[in-house]
């Protein structure tokens, strides 16, 4: 179970942020603008932060995963998440910052707005994380999945 959960949380945490934080950022050239061997675009510090929170987000979770897990069944649940919960926050708003600035900097207003959309989606995304994992671990320990029933062997008469 815990490798299968920790799996989506990874993809979780490392999708949404660092992917809209790129997809946001200083459009690319169209093909017949773009030099022959052009460097790929450096980072900005503000980009290398908020992955660097994605990535400690995601390790997190992880941890949180085993918390909840050693916990089980009587542990007090909501104690092991609420930390996971401000980090996950935290993550949130700095993503949100980053999203807003560029919207403020957008060359047009469907641009602009569409920054300030995905802002919200993806914060509000990235602030639910730990609840989504905390609810898909304790629903998994709750219901687990019966060991599957050994098939008769067919070589047996």
């Amino acid at each position: 179970m815990r490798h299968t959960l920790s799996a989506a949380c990874c993809a979780l945490a490392l999708a949404i942020v660092p992917a809209a934080v790129h997809a946001q950022a200083d459009p690319s050239p169209a093909p017949s603008e773009a030099p022959p061997h052009a460097a790929p675009l450096e980072k900005s510090p503000e980009e290398r932060a908020i992955e660097a929170k994605a990535a400690a987000l995601r390790d997190a979770l992880v941890r949180m995963q085993d918390e909840l897990v050693a916990a089980w069944p009587d542990g007090d649940k909501e104690a092991i998440i609420a930390p996971y919960r401000v980090q996950a926050a935290d993550l949130a708003a700095s993503a949100e910052t980053f999203l807003n600035a560029r919207a403020e900097a957008a060359a047009d207003a469907e641009t602009a707005q569409a920054l300030r959309d995905e802002a919200t989606n993806n914060g509000a995304k990235i602030r639910a994380m730990p609840d989504l994992i905390a609810r898909t671990v304790l629903q998994a320990l709750a219901n687990p999945k019966p060991a599957p029933e050994a098939q008769p062997d067919a070589s047996t008469p």
